[in-house]
């Protein structure tokens, strides 16, 4: 497995590290996510709770997106490069940064399609902080530069 790691330029833009990990496994990149709420949406998570021991088996939780406008009301620095999402109970957490974001996918021949990184959030599963993600689709260009994807 290659680790790539982002320019500069799109770190500071995102006021973090970014980076991508190449894997031998085929991957559905074309998929937009839209700010329209969807149950839908699946994140693969390690951790439940916030001080909770990591799990052995990759979990799984069920999320739903929430509007940038909504999700600003708890993070006023949110930049349209990146997605919230969240359900009663269910987060991602910490340990999870990195992870991927699933949306069901019926047209695009693959059963799932990623549509974000795990970035950051507040705790985990805190009703008034949903979880951040980076859009896949605003880093399309540069993932498929390194990954050929």
């Amino acid at each position: 497995m290659a680790v790539s790691e982002h320019d500069r330029e799109t770190t500071s833009i995102l006021g973090r590290g970014f980076s991508t990990t190449q894997s031998n496994k085929q991957l559905n990149l074309n998929g937009k996510c839209t700010n329209e709420s969807s149950n839908e949406h699946i994140a693969l998570i390690l951790r439940r709770e916030r001080r909770g021991s990591v799990a052995n088996v990759l979990q799984q939780a069920t999320v739903q997106t929430v509007t940038n406008s909504q999700c600003r009301r708890s993070y006023p620095q949110l930049i349209s490069s990146m997605l919230c999402a969240a359900a009663p109970g269910n987060d991602t957490c910490q340990g999870d940064s990195g992870g991927p974001i699933f949306i069901r996918s019926s047209s695009s021949g693959f059963p799932w399609t990623q549509v974000g990184i795990v970035s950051y959030g507040a705790g985990c599963a805190d009703p008034n902080f949903p979880g951040v993600y980076t859009r896949v689709t605003s880093f399309r260009t540069w993932i498929t530069a390194y990954t050929n994807v």
